[in-house]
């Protein structure tokens, strides 16, 4: 089950990348996150994204169209919990076949940042 923090979040939600869908029904039907999901951030517009991290304007994930990232909350489950769905993802999931080091989950401060790019490509079944 997928809920969002924010009613207009559900709204964006439509905008998501088709890779970035397919990425989270894979996480919903392989049982990868340890429960519900919330979803905390889509859209950021340039301001928006300026009072979360000003260095990322003009270059978050979260201000493309079609959207590329979303945040999942994390404070309702264990950090081990966290952390293994994250493995379990980057597993599954290369984010950029060029730039291997990025991630297509990565644990934050409060939330699990999950970004797809036009590289991203499904592994294997983790």
């Amino acid at each position: 089950m997928i809920a969002f923090k924010r009613t207009r979040l559900a709204y964006e939600w439509h905008l998501i990348d088709p890779k970035l869908r397919l990425m989270i029904d894979w996480i919903i039907n392989k049982k990868a996150w340890p429960g519900n999901m919330v979803v905390t951030s889509v859209y950021r517009d340039p301001s928006e994204q300026a009072s979360v991290n000003p260095s990322m304007v003009g270059k978050s994930a979260h201000g493309t169209l079609p959207i590329r990232a979303n945040d999942l909350r994390t404070r309702d489950f264990s950090a081990e919990e966290v952390k293994k769905a994250v493995a379990r993802i980057n597993k599954a999931w290369l984010y950029d076949f060029k730039r291997e080091h990025l991630k297509c989950a990565v644990l934050e401060h409060n939330h699990v940042h999950l970004q797809v790019h036009s590289n991203t490509t499904f592994e294997s079944d983790a």
